[in-house]
């Protein structure tokens, strides 16, 4: 099936939400591939503007940034939301599963916002048994880690 080419209403969006990322990035000291922008409204035309864009964060919570064109002349709000990773205990180098851990195996790195059962603390892994192969970098979560179990065997009862 063959894509048609996209419209000038697409490629004038495409390039304000390529802008809006990387402005939005810069102002809050963030890489612009973690600037997520939600979706424009259907009803706005947004037409190729011939001037530079200018944005600013119109309220405080700074979570909708204004553009603004001046040539032609039109203005939109976009709502954004920004990943910032969390700093989490990842593994140094690939580990494979049934492994014990040891210090070595560990080092600080980030996980994403929404991998909320990271460990953040390198010293509650030490010792731990991997249940799954973990890639270098990755980070250790709980679903990861099988707790060590000392197992004691009765040998012989003596009785009295």
């Amino acid at each position: 099936m063959k894509k048609s080419p996209p419209t000038a209403a697409a490629t004038a969006a495409d390039k304000l939400r390529q802008e809006v990322g990387v402005w939005a990035g810069a102002e809050l000291g963030v890489a612009p591939e973690l600037v997520d922008i939600g979706p424009l409204d259907a009803r706005a035309r947004i037409v190729d503007c011939t001037a530079p864009f200018t944005f600013e964060f119109p309220f405080p919570t700074r979570d909708t940034v204004k553009a603004r064109c001046k040539s032609p002349e039109w203005q939109i709000f976009l709502r954004i939301t920004v990943e910032r990773p969390r700093s989490a205990v990842v593994a140094a180098r690939a580990l494979s599963s049934g492994h014990s851990l040891l210090d070595s195996d560990l080092a600080m790195g980030t996980a994403r916002r929404d991998v909320t059962d990271a460990y953040s603390e390198r010293q509650v892994l030490v010792g731990k048994i991997l249940n799954r192969a973990i890639s270098s970098g990755e980070p250790f979560r709980q679903r990861d880690i099988d707790e060590v179990k000392t197992v004691y065997r009765l040998v012989r009862a003596v009785q009295k």
